[in-house]
């Protein structure tokens, strides 16, 4: 249908009611709290002034205002300059919030809030005098002439659905060469193509700054139902069949009732399996004398509002829903989610949580239930609440076992956002620190003692102190995850790893190494493992000195172009990355530095003359070796070896913590400031910005308590071992401690 000529109607919310949103000074008076501040501040950054092609990612969990943020970004820096602007949601009812939220706070100067679509509505093709028009992005696939309508900025709301599907594509590819993409998610896939402006907040971050409500995980409530679910090809969450089937059983629906009236939930939403085990589950409550309703994508719209309001209103109840209350809607005196619909998403998941998760008056947590049925296939897919906001909850049962990452066997990467964790009760060091969650790593440990003759092979006394390892490691994590026995042998060959090993190495004596490793319960199996170490080193007399070192592995992908760039940033702050550590890892013939050997490393043009250079076994000592992941077969991983021994989790996880903000800068390309530029840095310390750490995590991206890790850890060991009196380089100590304010 050709564009018509008439003027277009405002923005109206139902066919009986064409009134428009009203302007709400109040609103417009409200202050943006102060991580909304940090993105927006982000967002104007990376786009002033804006290109076109630029597509742009905010992550915001759910109730921390994403919403506000872009009305914000397009209030104030896009309608005042005249331009236009398309916002895309799944359905309608995220695009009337959306609309009534910018209505309120900013007046638009005689321009328009449009529509395109929905059902009884007349159309309203001619758009070129709305500030910004609203549609679905089904009505868009419907509606050719949009793609030639020319917008200044299109925002794509919840675009983790379907992000990778033909029409998401279709719609950025349509106006990438005009406008600037935008897209809006709580839950970001891991596999994402748009750049993440700033960091993605998580909910926990927003919880303790007092954003968001917190969550109390009660324990699971054993159904006593074994079902045997299939995944479906399409999604891979559980087959829509095997929902049916598990909100058949009667006597799992009459537990989800039980579970209601055994304590006072307050007002309570309840994710169904289906729209028949919704309907039911209405039905037993209503004979159990509990108030409740259904809703479902099978109601009249009309009949969906009336629902939806009349359980905003009523002070407690129960609605049970399908899938309609995952997104956009906000009924913030929500004090209990059931969640009797498993799922293998953890965006769904997040969706589902987050429904509770609104603060309101008198009202600062909110109540998860989770109802655990014997799953007799793909239990391991089963997403559970601490892949979504950790252990630090209040909970009420403190004595609940902690769930392990989940075993792998080979190390992956996949680029995502950064996470800051928080760290959970027990696990305080934990805060603060930023990990790629989508990249595996692993650690190598080696110990030793003062007598120890490297060459020599285990004795007996040796082979007691590897069993008292194994056993230090199994009591701490588990016998699953800890090798049968140690081996008397050096060589990952002799290593599974899916578990945690030790092995015998002659240059040392003993070599801990551990599993393959994820995410933040990655990092809390460190902080295990190395308090376990720290009882068996102090039990058998083991140690670390100038013979053992820290070896880290990160899972990675990379091209020639991206290896070059890493190791141009590493020979470029190497004097940084060396005040991190020991002297005796400066000049250490197991760890070569990469700026002596950069001129050759920055002329491999292809992967094939990478493999070329690192195929000698001297090549393997470098500090950062890529011999792991150029090798076919092999791990898969980049090598650090620029490390002094230890066995103290924040030592490693620190040094985790940074590399993988290296990697993470040389996948993307991104260069360090220009101050690094042109410098032709000193070794081993350099009171110039090339030997400041600070300085170079916060050309990284860095965060301020990483930062301050960092300074902390550098001024210790500057004052405490490069600047004692039988180091050749005290004096470089004491002039960086100086120029740093140490």
């Amino acid at each position: 249908m050709p564009p018509s000529r008439r003027r277009p109607r405002p923005y109206q919310l139902a066919p009986a009611s064409p009134r428009t949103f009203d302007h709400d000074p109040a609103q417009a008076r409200l202050t943006r709290f102060e991580h909304q501040e940090e993105l927006l501040g982000a967002l104007r950054d990376r786009a002033c002034p804006p290109q076109p092609g630029q597509e742009l990612l905010i992550a915001l969990a759910t109730g921390g205002g994403k919403t506000r943020l872009a009305n914000d970004w397009i209030g104030e820096d896009w309608i005042p300059r005249g331009k236009r602007v398309l916002w895309l949601a799944r359905d309608w009812r995220l695009l009337e919030q959306a609309a009534r939220d910018l209505a309120a706070r900013f007046e638009l100067g005689g321009r328009w809030i449009a529509k395109v679509g929905a059902r009884g509505l007349r159309q309203l093709p001619e758009i070129r005098n709305a500030a910004i028009t609203y549609t679905t992005l089904g009505t868009y696939a419907n509606r050719p002439w949009l793609k030639r309508s020319r917008f200044d900025l299109v925002v794509i709301d919840e675009v983790h659905w379907g992000e990778n599907k033909v029409l998401q594509k279709k719609i950025r590819r349509d106006h990438r060469r005009r406008a600037t993409i935008l897209g809006l998610t709580a839950t970001p896939r891991a596999a994402t193509t748009l750049e993440l402006v700033g960091r993605a907040i998580s909910f926990r971050e927003l919880v303790d700054r007092g954003r968001l409500a917190s969550p109390i995980v009660w324990d699971p409530v054993d159904t006593g139902t074994s079902w045997t679910p299939r995944l479906s090809s399409r999604s891979g969450d559980f087959s829509p069949s095997s929902l049916v089937d598990l909100g058949d059983d009667s006597t799992r629906n009459e537990r989800i009732v039980e579970t209601y009236r055994s304590h006072d939930f307050g007002k309570t939403i309840v994710f169904a399996c289906g729209k028949d085990h919704a309907e039911e589950l209405a039905r037993r409550f209503r004979l159990a004398g509990v108030a409740a309703d259904y809703l479902h994508s099978g109601m009249a719209s009309a009949e969906a509002r009336e629902v939806l309001d009349r359980f905003r209103r009523a002070p407690a109840g129960v609605l049970i829903n399908v899938g309609m209350l995952t997104m956009g809607v906000d009924i913030p005196d929500t004090k209990t989610v059931f969640l009797a619909r498993p799922t293998t998403s953890e965006i769904l998941f997040a969706q589902m949580v987050g429904r509770g998760a609104r603060l309101a008056s008198g009202k600062d947590s909110f109540n998860v239930v989770l109802f655990n049925d014997r799953l007799l296939a793909h239990q391991e897919h089963l997403v559970r609440p601490e892949m979504l906001f950790g252990k630090e909850t209040r909970e009420r049962c403190p004595n609940r076992q902690r769930q392990r990452g989940p075993r792998l066997e080979q190390h992956e990467y996949e680029p995502a956002p950064i996470q800051i964790l928080s760290g959970r009760p027990g696990y305080e060091l934990l805060r603060g620190l930023e990990i790629q969650p989508q990249m595996t790593f692993g650690v190598e440990l080696e110990l030793t003692e003062r007598s120890f003759v490297p060459g020599s092979a285990p004795s007996r006394e040796w082979q007691e102190k590897g069993d008292g390892l194994l056993a230090a490691l199994r009591d701490a994590l588990g016998p699953g995850l800890v090798a049968a026995q140690a081996i008397p042998e050096y060589g990952l060959e002799a290593n599974a790893h899916s578990r945690w090993n030790v092995s015998w190495d002659s240059t040392c004596g003993w070599e801990v190494t551990s599993r393959v490793l994820c995410g933040e319960a990655g990092c809390e199996e460190i902080v295990d493992a190395c308090r376990a170490l720290e009882g068996a080193c102090s039990e058998f007399a083991l140690t670390v000195n100038t013979r053992t070192g820290l070896h880290l592995h990160l899972g990675w992908k990379a091209c020639a172009r991206q290896l070059r760039s890493l190791f141009g940033t590493v020979a470029q702050v190497e004097p940084a990355l060396l005040s991190l550590v020991a002297p005796s890892r400066f000049r250490n013939g197991h760890c070569q530095l990469v700026s002596e050997r950069i001129s050759e490393l920055q002329t491999l043009r292809n992967l094939k003359d990478w493999r070329r250079s690192f195929a000698d076994g001297k090549s393997r000592t470098l500090a950062v070796n890529p011999t792991p992941l150029l090798d076919r077969g092999g791990l898969g991983t980049i090598e650090i070896r620029l490390h002094s021994g230890t066995y103290e989790a924040p030592k490693v996880l620190l040094w985790i913590s940074l590399w993988m903000r290296i990697l993470e800068a040389a996948h993307r390309g991104q260069q360090l400031s220009a101050e690094f530029r042109g410098q032709s840095p000193r070794l081993p310390l350099d009171p110039g910005p090339n030997g400041d750490i600070v300085a170079v995590a916060s050309s990284l991206g860095c965060e301020a308590p990483m930062r301050a890790a960092l300074a902390e850890r550098r001024d210790h060991l500057l004052a405490n071992s490069w600047a004692a009196p039988w180091c050749p380089h005290a004096d470089q100590a004491l002039s960086a401690l100086a120029k740093w304010g140490a």
